[in-house]
């Protein structure tokens, strides 16, 4: 029989279940990005508004999932770090 996982053990699993969640979503919003500078290579900024604006979205939600990915990062390793100390 298993022994039962300490709370503070479940917390870290879904931590970092979450955290690898966010890791593959990262990549493909990277992968949307190429995607999009290899569509945009003819183009100049600025001379198609519809590719220029889309690419800003593009830009500014993969910049904020960037900072959740990492705030999410650093509480599983603090987790991690509190499940060690204590």
């Amino acid at each position: 029989m298993k022994p039962k996982k300490m709370e503070s053990e479940r917390g870290s699993v879904s931590k970092f279940r979450k955290f690898r969640k966010d890791l593959l979503i990262e990549a493909v919003l990277f992968l949307v990005m190429l995607g999009y500078f290899l569509a945009a290579e003819s183009h100049s900024v600025g001379e198609n508004l519809n590719m220029t604006v889309v690419g800003a979205a593009i830009i500014a939600v993969w910049t904020c999932w960037t900072l959740a990915t990492a705030r999410d990062g650093l509480e599983w390793v603090a987790a991690r770090v509190r499940r060690r100390v204590v």
